[in-house]
């Protein structure tokens, strides 16, 4: 991460190569098992065990943010 020259706060330099096709997997991936977290189902399960399926996993929290934007992109899907 690189600082910003203007505020000093670290801002991201690469962006997620995650797919938003991959990320919904994820999320209909976590209501099959039964975890009642979506944290404690990606920290356990996908982050161990889904490697090679998915070799570009981002962390916990790039997750949720993706997450969040999958939601968005779909409620405006279907609001259309």
């Amino acid at each position: 991460m690189a600082k910003s020259p203007i505020s000093n706060k670290k801002e991201r330099t690469g962006s997620s190569k995650m797919s938003l096709s991959e990320v919904m997997i994820i999320q209909v991936l976590f209501h099959l098992p039964g975890y009642k977290t979506f944290k404690e189902f990606y920290l356990v399960d996908v982050s161990k065990y889904f490697q090679i399926e998915f070799p570009d996993l981002v962390s916990y929290h790039r997750m949720v943010e993706l997450k969040r934007d999958s939601f968005m992109l779909l409620a405006t899907y279907l609001k259309t």
